[in-house]
């Protein structure tokens, strides 16, 4: 059987060539009109005159066959995009959701997304460690003796609230009453008293008590006393030995004291009030050349009595060339022995071992008879040593 092309041809050529083919003229002209109307490429007389632009006209099958139509650009199709491929981690909604992609990113249903490739998420704040539960402090070690069978027997005792066990009692009234030295707890419930001036329990099977270690404080180191200031008035050698005296004429002390101004005195205040200190360097000791005591050649002359030690000074001399000295006192002076025998630091004790005024005796030995050695050898000390 031929083409509806093929028909209408041979319709139009030769007429009716077979009934099969074309039945009657008609069915040719008809035949003819059809393929006319759907041919592609044609050129429609009225293409012309329609008022649509070219650029359409010439997308039509009707006029896509007008010669106006190789001259025109037609437009570009726009390709239809292809399925968008399901991801798993990427929902469809994703690329249209308003948030940032730095916090879709961090979405499960988001993170696959291909824009998360170039997205760094945000930092996520870690958990932090739970906090250790507090250790409750041993019973054994707060309560002396552990807890005891009876209801304490302070003196007085408060109620703390909030205790439900023994060791929150403990512990709170440690916080709250810091005054008391024991708590009391229920052996049913968990009633809780702070005991204060407990020093046992009265036996009871509904109450159990803690008594706290006393804590011994620690000792406190006595503070140094101050050193009482030496009164050696008695040792001022004045008029009248009250420590008023004339300038430095009639100021004079005991052997080894010298004199220290005070202030004034008198009826008008006219003379000087001093007390007498002990000499720390005694120039009587120097045991030099003779006819300058305190002036010797070093290594050979200057010397010092009865311990004293030699200090260099200076200089002295015609020409310079001795060394001028004093004597400090040594911490025992025998020079202060004073007991009225030959041999002035043995004596009797009690009786005869004495020191000068100012000084007091230091038992150092015996002495005496070779052998017999009956007597006390000692020395003299100041009765206030600074």
């Amino acid at each position: 059987m031929l083409s509806s092309k093929a028909s209408a041809l041979l319709c139009l050529a030769v007429g009716q060539v077979h009934a099969s083919d074309c039945f009657s003229e008609a069915t040719c002209g008809l035949e003819l009109l059809q393929y006319d109307a759907t041919a592609e490429g044609a050129c429609k007389g009225w293409c012309s005159g329609n008022a649509q632009p070219w650029t359409s006209k010439c997308t039509w099958n009707t006029c896509a066959g007008c010669e106006i139509c190789d001259s025109i650009v037609l437009p570009t199709k726009r390709p239809t995009p292809a399925p968008t491929q399901k991801v798993e981690g990427c929902a469809g909604w994703c690329a249209g959701n308003a948030a940032a992609w730095e916090s879709k990113c961090g979405w499960k249903t988001c993170e696959a997304c291909a824009d998360c490739d170039s997205t760094v998420p945000p930092t996520k704040t870690p958990t932090p460690a739970p906090t250790p539960k507090a250790t409750a402090e041993p019973t054994t070690e707060v309560c002396f003796g552990g807890w005891l069978p009876g209801d304490g027997n302070g003196k007085t005792e408060e109620y703390i609230v909030g205790t439900p066990d023994e060791d929150a009692c403990i512990r709170k009234v440690k916080q709250e009453e810091p005054e008391a030295n024991g708590a009391t707890y229920s052996t049913s419930g968990n009633r809780c008293y702070a005991e204060f001036g407990a020093t046992g329990y009265n036996p009871s099977s509904s109450w159990k008590t803690c008594l706290f270690p006393q804590q011994t404080p620690e000792p406190t180191e006595a503070p140094t006393a101050a050193p009482t200031p030496c009164d050696n008035s008695d040792l001022c050698r004045d008029v009248g030995h009250n420590c008023c005296g004339v300038d430095w004429l009639t100021m004079t002390c005991a052997e080894g004291y010298e004199p220290e101004v005070v202030g004034a005195c008198g009826v008008i205040g006219g003379q000087t009030a001093f007390t007498c200190k002990l000499k720390e360097h005694d120039d009587s000791m120097c045991d030099g050349i003779v006819g300058d005591k305190c002036c010797g050649i070093d290594g050979a002359s200057v010397n010092c009595k009865y311990g004293y030690e030699a200090v260099p000074t200076g200089n002295c001399g015609v020409i310079g060339l001795r060394t001028k000295f004093t004597c400090k006192r040594p911490e025992l002076d025998d020079s202060k022995c004073d007991s009225g025998l030959l041999d002035a630091c043995c004596g009797v004790k009690g009786v005869t071992a004495k020191c000068k005024e100012g000084y007091v005796v230091v038992e150092t030995g015996s002495c005496g008879v070779p052998g017999i050695e009956a007597r006390t050898k000692y020395s003299c000390k100041p009765r206030c040593s600074p």
